[in-house]
């Protein structure tokens, strides 16, 4: 658990009066619970679940879990009724604490899958603008109390010298969003997402020189800074692609084109590792990203969404032991986007909710269908 000093001088007072006897009517040890039930990283467990979202570009959608024994169930939300955005896809934008990031159009939402708790965090128009790219990520801010949507843009555009991307952090506190700086200029070819590990979100760039880096947001500082990666096997640009990045075991993991027909998967823990090698998967690592997303129960497969763009997304569970994968069936004819989440209590401090956004949310109610 990680919590901020005065929370920490809260639990240690308490515990300290209890034991000498200060509070033997266990009131502040009743307080201590409270506490500890609406603290942001109190869990239940710390089972990994899977989460996908399929969605047609006519507003029609549905979300399914995939637990830790592979089975796929359909999967409660609290919107009611059909989204007002027809022209927008629903889209899983990040993942905290047991939160999802929700992404409506111009809208951010937070929601915990397990609790049923959900929130709207913040509006940012810009998103919708034709012809962006966009990738976004969600984490958190000890020092503020506060959850922050990272959102990275970027114009398409053929002309090499022309750059517009940016990157802007909002939050229930930071409300517009708020632009920081991104200091890796415009050689920038794409941003990917990635995991919150450690604190900190991670995202994988490659560079218009056919260069793949590892960046980290620390949403204390509002910075970014740079994670070494190793050198490959082969030392060629076709041979160090990073396809994706996702936690596996607590640990960052990586997974990048190692030859012209492996795929290496690495844990990063005091130094980058080799975890095990995939070598009967066929993708062209151009066009498809391969993020590893948790341990099943049993076989001791791996599920890892794989996301192509000439070909429907697929979620694969991989067998280490037997270099075998097979696919998740998927109960939807609709395109996917899947995040990971933990079962978890995980609610908002009430000094989240502000009298403004208690006001905007009633007027929103009737638009969303939200009860």
């Amino acid at each position: 658990l990680t919590f901020s000093k005065s929370q920490r001088r809260l639990l240690t007072t308490c515990s300290q009066d209890y034991q000498s006897g200060l509070s033997s009517d266990l009131k502040c040890l009743q307080a201590m619970a409270f506490f500890l039930i609406r603290s942001q990283f109190l869990c239940f467990n710390f089972n990994q679940n899977v989460v996908f979202v399929s969605s047609s570009p006519k507003s029609s959608f549905s979300f399914h879990s995939i637990d830790d024994d592979a089975s796929v169930k359909k999967l409660p939300y609290p919107w009611k009724r059909k989204i007002c955005y027809d022209n927008y896809r629903i889209c899983i934008f990040g993942s905290c604490n047991g939160f999802l990031l929700i992404k409506f159009g111009a809208d951010f939402f937070l929601w915990n899958p397990s609790s049923g708790f959900y929130r709207k965090m913040l509006a940012y128009h810009r998103l919708l603008v034709d012809g962006q790219c966009v990738t976004s990520g969600l984490c958190y801010d000890s020092s503020t109390d506060d959850y922050k949507a990272v959102i990275w843009l970027a114009e398409q555009t053929l002309d090499p010298d022309y750059d517009d991307q940016y990157v802007v952090v909002g939050g229930f506190k930071i409300n517009p969003p708020k632009r920081v700086h991104f200091p890796y200029g415009n050689n920038i070819g794409s941003v990917h997402r990635g995991p919150v590990v450690n604190g900190r979100l991670h995202w994988w760039v490659s560079s218009r020189n056919n260069n793949y880096l590892i960046i980290y947001f620390d949403p204390v500082k509002d910075e970014f800074e740079e994670l070494p990666i190793p050198e490959p096997i082969y030392h060629s640009d076709d041979y160090n692609i990073i396809l994706g990045l996702g936690v596996l075991g607590g640990c960052l993991c990586m997974a990048r084109w190692d030859n012209e027909r492996d795929i290496e998967v690495l844990a990063m823990k005091e130094s980058w590792n080799t975890m095990f090698i995939i070598s009967n998967l066929k993708i062209n690592p151009h066009w498809a990203t391969l993020e590893p997303l948790c341990f099943t129960r049993g076989d001791g497969e791996i599920l890892m969404l794989l996301m192509d763009f000439w070909n429907e997304n697929k979620i694969l569970a991989y067998n280490p032991g037997a270099n075998s994968h097979r696919i998740i069936a998927i109960p939807t004819n609709y395109s996917i986007d899947a995040a990971t989440y933990v079962e978890s209590f995980v609610s908002l401090s009430p000094e989240a909710k502000s009298r403004g956004q208690r006001q905007r949310k009633r007027k929103e109610k009737n638009f969303y269908g939200l009860d």
